[in-house]
């Protein structure tokens, strides 16, 4: 069995990613999509979990996978992208961890910092991490075989305990936060026009969230 798990960012799979690596025997190494999109030449046959900010098309390059995601509501998602950013910088970009320390979230949202981040990054995961396209997102969707929601009450070890037992592994205590801002923006904090304007950017996302709620409660129906 192959385990392909969807980072989607800022959706608390780098701390489901820890556990995972535990209960797995032949987990694939990381490697940067960004930096080498479509990671041709690299050989995954060989592993048992794959986790990454890879789009959902890279399952295609597997055997048959078991395929997770989490998702998170659309707002506190973008939220917390920017709050990460701000507090701890940008991977390598020198230039934006240095701009980002000295910005808002107001500032961050007009400028072309944020156009990656904070316009349907989900529905765009649900693809190729480039193109928005609904339609195709909700047909993928379908296809993933579980879906966690980091927003739920213990939505982390919730989810850890579920997914472990849908592929037969043993739970697993799930300890702490990885990559988690130390002071997140609280969305009662947020100015109404703030609000409305990560909303609209994200009204694709806030469907596909929506639907992702409805087919996980679907599919427990099911199995009770």
């Amino acid at each position: 069995m192959q385990v392909f798990v969807l980072h989607i960012p800022k959706t608390g799979i780098g701390t489901l990613e820890n556990v995972f690596n535990q209960r797995f025997s032949r987990p694939a190494p990381r490697f940067s999509w960004t930096q080498r999109p479509g990671l041709l030449g690299v050989d995954f046959s060989v592993h048992d979990l794959i986790v990454g900010h890879y789009p959902f098309q890279f399952a295609e390059r597997l055997r048959d996978p078991v395929i997770m995601t989490m998702f998170r509501d659309p707002v506190a998602r973008v939220l917390s992208h920017w709050s990460y950013v701000h507090e701890n910088g940008y991977h390598f970009d020198l230039t934006y961890t240095a701009w980002a320390k000295e910005h808002t979230l107001e500032d961050w949202l007009a400028s072309d910092y944020s156009e990656y981040a904070a316009n349907n990054l989900m529905t765009r995961f649900l693809i190729d991490r480039v193109h928005a396209r609904l339609p195709e997102a909700m047909h993928n969707l379908e296809q993933v075989d579980y879906i966690g929601f980091l927003d739920d009450w213990n939505g982390l070890q919730d989810t850890a305990d579920q997914f472990l037992e849908y592929v037969d592994r043993d739970k697993i205590k799930v300890d702490g936060r990885y990559n988690a801002s130390n002071d997140p923006i609280r969305l009662s904090r947020l100015k109404p026009e703030t609000l409305a304007d990560i909303q609209a950017r994200n009204a694709l996302d806030i469907l596909l969230y929506q639907r992702a709620r409805e087919l996980m409660q679907e599919r427990k129906a099911v199995r009770v």
